[in-house]
């Protein structure tokens, strides 16, 4: 088992926070879009 620095779990981390951040988003786009042609 490869023991990973603190360094690439803070990076994996970030990447995972704006990858949620960017599928948050697109849910709200979506979301938005639906209420409008209703």
């Amino acid at each position: 088992m490869k023991r990973s620095t603190n360094q690439q779990n803070l990076f994996k981390a970030q990447r995972e926070i704006k990858i949620n951040k960017l599928i948050l988003c697109n849910q709200n786009l979506q979301n938005s879009i639906k209420t409008i042609h209703q």
